[in-house]
């Protein structure tokens, strides 16, 4: 791809990431897209798009393309560390044609050896300051030319105000302790998805979840046990519902789930896996097995009911259900 071309292909990728942030995409989409770009842009086998942490201490890999998931997952570096750390430590780009030759490289764990022989790194910097880095990897020695690194280079920081916004907009609808959706997140989206159901004539229902007990975790082992107990009921939450679910931390321990295209007999059986999914296997929480149930109220939304009354008939299930035993579903 000659230069003129390659300018023309990153406005059109500038364009369609534009209309992606403007579409809702999340921001897991935006950086996946970002790296697939990376590898179009150069030719390249591999790309990541890596983020410094919350604590803005390591790095971590966000979205990668031409990596295995394992190799993914164990791309991490402190600042400093590897030819990524090095990066964001010094803020600038670097290309390296023989990785063998170069005392920055870090192998990562579980990559097949020679795997990349030529990199190039360039930084991400917005409003904040340094984001993360983007990396392009090659098993060709020499693979990347100054040209590829200033493309790459100019194509990092076309996207970081927009990586910047996602991350931020995730940070307010999340909830900080799980990394479910958070209470105002939900009851913003719940509005929406009973009009679309409306206006598509399909089925929406709702779940209301409530650890049971859990004060006793507190009270007995301390908050931060209870923490890592919130956490993993998070966990078997998300691994339970399908990607359409919509997954919140609705209160202390309690848990809103929203069903889209679904009635009343698939919600029920949703609702069972859930509950089997915690009371079945203990939740490992700092070194103590700590045993859980759920409580929860099941209901389906009626004809001209606004989202108070769906989320109202919710809670007087849950009520019963709690005031019924506990570790049971009642049907609203």
């Amino acid at each position: 791809m000659d230069a003129p071309s390659r300018e023309r292909w990153l406005l059109a990728l500038l364009y369609q990431l534009g209309q992606r942030i403007s579409g809702g995409a999340p921001l897991e989409d935006l950086l996946a897209h970002i790296a697939e770009a990376a590898c179009e842009l150069s030719s390249a086998e591999s790309a990541s798009v890596m983020l410094l942490d919350d604590k803005r201490r390591q790095l971590l890999c966000a979205a990668s393309y031409g990596l295995s998931d394992a190799e993914a997952a164990a791309a991490r570096f402190a600042l400093g560390e590897g030819l990524a750390g090095w990066v964001a430590e010094h803020g600038e780009p670097a290309t390296v044609g023989d990785t063998s030759r170069d005392p920055r490289f870090v192998e990562v764990v579980g990559q097949q050896p020679a795997r990349l022989r030529s990199l190039c790194c360039v930084p991400m910097f917005a409003r904040s300051g340094l984001i993360g880095v983007v990396t392009i990897g090659s098993p060709e020695l020499d693979r990347f030319s100054a040209d590829d690194e200033e493309l790459l280079g100019y194509m990092a920081a076309a996207v970081a105000k927009d990586v910047e916004n996602g991350r931020l907009y995730r940070l307010a609808i999340t909830d900080a302790l799980t990394g479910l959706y958070n209470r105002q997140h939900v009851g913003e989206k719940l509005p929406q998805e009973i009009a679309r159901h409306r206006r598509y004539q399909q089925p929406l229902s709702l779940l209301l979840l409530d650890a049971d007990h859990f004060k006793q975790v507190n009270d007995r082992h301390g908050h931060d046990v209870g923490d890592e107990v919130l956490r993993g009921l998070a966990q078997r939450l998300r691994e339970s519902t399908r990607d359409a679910d919509i997954v919140a931390r609705y209160g202390g321990e309690e848990f809103m789930v929203l069903l889209p295209n679904t009635a009343e007999e698939g919600a029920e059986n949703l609702a069972e896996r859930l509950r089997a999914a915690v009371r079945d296997t203990p939740i490992a929480a700092a070194g103590v097995a700590v045993s859980m149930t759920l409580s929860a109220g099941l209901v389906t939304l009626g004809d001209g009911e606004n989202a108070e009354a769906l989320v109202k008939r919710a809670d007087q299930a849950l009520y019963r259900a709690k005031n019924s035993g506990r570790d049971r579903i009642e049907i609203g």
